[in-house]
């Protein structure tokens, strides 16, 4: 099969860091099935295990706006780098507390809070950092490619801990996610480009408050985008507040073993895989906007096929189909977001509005996570799972009462014009 001239895979830099972040992924998959698996260890309860996630995505409330002025700032290979390294070292303590006998559930919250805070300033970069390599045209392949990459984890990396689980435990398992992200590392050394140092922002724009503010008010003066942002944000709540408790309800409740749960959720993920390969004709065909409102349709009923799935096989079949729906339908949803926050957004500004659209829409995660955990322990893992899926209608209802309804009607927009000058760089999608 031949690849286009202008195809983002005949990009040597792109490919190296598009790789690197795969095998980073796939890591990053295992740890999100290992870490609750070696908390339950532990003998973590329900609410315990929660609070993983809530410490992992504090940073993104914490963080997010003075790191998205630290990438702006700085030159964004050397802050991916940094990140990959600390990131790998903090990971490959578990497994060494794990072999001293001297784990605890409070090195597992530490883990997580400072891995999260360097995932919060490598995101901020890493969705910054292809802008000066590749032509607009390229865009929604390039956004295809890097929703793949997530989709080729989600597919691998479930099913590669749950087998490595069973083997050697879940604490050990880590290790594989800490060499994933000195792959990633090496990935980077390997790219040719070298950025030119930033340049600094008008005087009538410097100062700390001013920079931080500047995101939100790109955000804050385009409808569209503020919708899409405040929808984004309804779904990451529900969907961590269900997350929080999915590995104990799925081990504790349906009776599933880790290589159960990986291998379902490996199965859903070939939704992803699905999606990435249709999304770029889908939007090509009917425009950016009609993929954003159509696409979270079918989230609510994926995920309550989901939740009421019974236990035995007939019932981690029916599991598996609705999280596969559901992540052909997020994943679609995603990477037409992506495309149309980054082309309303001017080059100079991309670090900050990433970072600020990440600290609106992920910095929600903690209190969901204990809204999960708490929702869980009160009312039981099934109902809360249940109640948050029912609420995911309130997605599309947003996103149907803004300005991209008019987008429609008005016709189909595969590529809406940025915001800033044309002469801009072309840039790569957002979180």
């Amino acid at each position: 099969m031949s690849v286009d001239e202008g195809s983002p895979w005949r990009h040597r830099d792109f490919r190296l860091i598009w790789a690197g972040q795969t095998v980073s992924l796939i890591g990053s998959q295992v740890t999100v099935l290992a870490l609750p698996l070696a908390a339950l260890g532990l003998k973590a309860s329900t609410f315990q295990v929660s609070l993983l996630t809530a410490f992992s995505s504090l940073p993104f409330l914490l963080v997010s706006l003075p790191a998205g002025v630290v990438v702006d700032r700085c030159r964004r290979r050397s802050v991916m780098l940094c990140a990959d390294l600390l990131r790998a070292a903090l990971l490959g303590s578990v497994p060494i507390a794990e072999l001293a006998g001297a784990l605890t559930l409070w090195q597992l919250y530490a883990v997580s809070l400072a891995v999260g805070c360097c995932t919060v300033f490598f995101d901020s970069a890493y969705l910054s950092f292809p802008a000066t390599l590749l032509e607009r045209d390229q865009l929604v392949a390039a956004n295809s490619m890097i929703s793949s990459a997530n989709a080729l984890a989600g597919v691998a990396g479930p099913n590669l801990s749950g087998f490595v689980v069973g083997l050697i435990g879940a604490a050990r398992t880590i290790t594989l996610d800490a060499f994933s992200f000195l792959a990633s590392a090496l990935s980077l050394l390997l790219v040719k480009h070298r950025e030119p140092a930033p340049e600094p922002a008008p005087p009538a724009e410097r100062g700390l408050r001013r920079e931080l503010l500047e995101g939100l008010r790109v955000i804050g003066t385009n409808r569209a985008l503020g919708s899409i942002t405040a929808s984004n944000a309804i779904g990451n709540m529900m969907f961590t507040a269900i997350l929080a408790i999915w590995t104990p309800y799925a081990i504790r409740e349906l009776d599933w073993s880790a290589r159960t749960l990986g291998m379902v959720m490996g199965a859903s993920a070939l939704g992803s895989v699905a999606a990435t390969i249709v999304a770029q004709p889908l939007i090509k065909r009917y425009g950016l906007a009609r993929i954003l409102l159509f696409s979270q349709f079918p989230v609510v009923p994926a995920w309550l096929a989901a939740g009421l799935a019974p236990k035995g096989l007939g019932g981690q079949f029916m599991a598996a189909a609705g999280l596969m729906v559901g992540l052909v339908a997020a994943v679609l949803y995603n990477i037409a977001q992506r495309t149309y926050r980054v082309t309303a957004c001017e080059s100079r500004l991309l670090g900050r509005v990433n970072a600020t659209t990440m600290w609106l829409q992920l910095g929600i995660r903690p209190i969901a996570a204990l809204l999960g955990g708490g929702l869980g322990t009160l009312l039981g893992l099934q109902p809360t799972i249940i109640c948050c899926a029912v609420l995911l209608v309130f997605c599309p209802v947003v996103l149907w009462t803004s300005p991209l309804r008019r987008e429609v009607r008005e016709g189909p927009a595969p590529e809406p014009e940025p915001a800033a000058d044309s002469s801009e760089p072309a840039q790569p999608a957002g979180r």
